[in-house]
């Protein structure tokens, strides 16, 4: 489909953080994922969450809470590395 030609078209390195119900295309165990063209891309999965959680997550819950920092450090992480 569209989402695979534009993940295939990316070449700058791209951070995916799919939540569990998210599509498979975007789990670093993809082929999708594996054939994009930038090899420093990055797919880190969140399981226990639900599409949305890192901007309408609630905070009060602890697991929540707990992903959404380190979704927040893990952006934080990757863009230092490419925007110097």
């Amino acid at each position: 489909g569209n989402d695979i030609a534009l993940m295939h078209s990316m070449t700058c390195p791209v951070l995916f953080m799919p939540a569990g119900n998210d599509p498979l295309c975007l789990k670093p165990q993809s082929s999708e994922f594996q054939a994009m063209p930038n090899k420093n891309s990055k797919s880190i999965p969140f399981e226990d969450m639900v599409h949305g959680w890192t901007t309408r997550g609630d905070m009060t819950n602890p697991n929540m809470k707990r992903d959404v920092e380190a979704a927040m450090d893990a952006t934080r992480e990757f863009v230092q590395l490419y925007l110097k």
